[in-house]
């Protein structure tokens, strides 16, 4: 499910960057890192990703912040919110505000790759009906060129 897939990781933390790159990178993922929230938006502004870890708190730009750019500019992306300053304000708050989830640190390693693995799962959901859409579309478009 990870090969293949492209994740950005959003954190501040060098040593947090460095394990969950390790971690799906030796899955087959292709990982690119943001040190804080501003890198990150300038990433998604040129690229498009499956997913987003992304810590909440940051100095600068917050994770929130990063979360509403990263809608506007690439809406598919599936976000996963990480943070070691949970509550259950910042919980309900991100979860109305589109994450797909919100995990707590430290994560154990087998429960991240499987929300991150659930995460893709809804990713190709995603991409799948957008692809039927578009389908749908030119079938009408055809349709109607016919008539």
């Amino acid at each position: 499910m990870l090969q293949g897939s492209r994740i950005l990781i959003v954190d501040d933390e060098k040593a947090m960057r460095l394990s969950l790159s390790e971690i799906f990178s030796l899955r087959g993922a292709a990982v690119t890192a943001a040190a804080d929230g501003r890198e990150a938006v300038e990433i998604l502004s040129q690229r498009d990703f499956d997913l987003m870890l992304l810590d909440l708190k940051m100095p600068g730009m917050s994770g929130m912040q990063v979360l509403e750019v990263a809608q506007k500019v690439r809406p598919g992306t599936v976000v996963i919110l990480l943070t070691a300053h949970a509550t259950l304000d910042s919980a309900i708050s991100a979860l109305r505000r589109g994450t797909y989830d919100y995990l707590l640190k430290p994560c154990e390693p087998r429960a991240l790759i499987a929300a991150v693995e659930r995460g893709l799962a809804k990713r190709n959901e995603f991409l799948r009906r957008q692809n039927l859409v578009g389908l749908m579309e030119q079938t009408v478009s055809a349709l109607k060129s016919d008539t």
